[in-house]
């Protein structure tokens, strides 16, 4: 039966891999904290996308409020409107009435006078 391999077999009968070369901590580590410092710009960035978001965000529902507002004056000073207008109807209908009668009593008393 064939002895196991142990890790000093394998270090003497080929080369360590770069990674695992004694300075690999180091770039491991400068590669690492390249990496942590990519992942804040990232993290970073997408927080000020959201915050910018969020500012367009609150405009817009401050720009609804205002509508909203504006809209509503619009729709009293609509109705205010709407009952002028039919006050005028009103009136207008009572002077056609009364330009009937007139009519009327014209006519009564040019078939009288003659």
């Amino acid at each position: 039966m064939p002895e196991p391999t142990t890790i000093a077999d394998t270090e003497s009968d080929s080369p360590l891999h770069p990674l695992f070369q004694p300075d690999a901590p180091l770039e491991l580590s400068q590669t690492s904290t390249l990496e942590e410092l990519m992942q804040e710009l990232r993290d970073l960035s997408t927080l000020e996308e959201s915050t910018s978001e969020s500012l367009n965000i609150a405009q817009l529902m401050s720009q609804l409020t205002s509508a909203e507002k504006a809209l509503d004056t619009l729709g009293s000073k609509t109705d205010n409107l709407l009952a002028k207008l039919d006050a005028i109807l009103v009136e207008s209908g009572e002077a056609d009435e009364q330009l009937s009668e007139l009519k009327t009593t014209i006519q009564d008393s040019s078939s009288v006078s003659t």
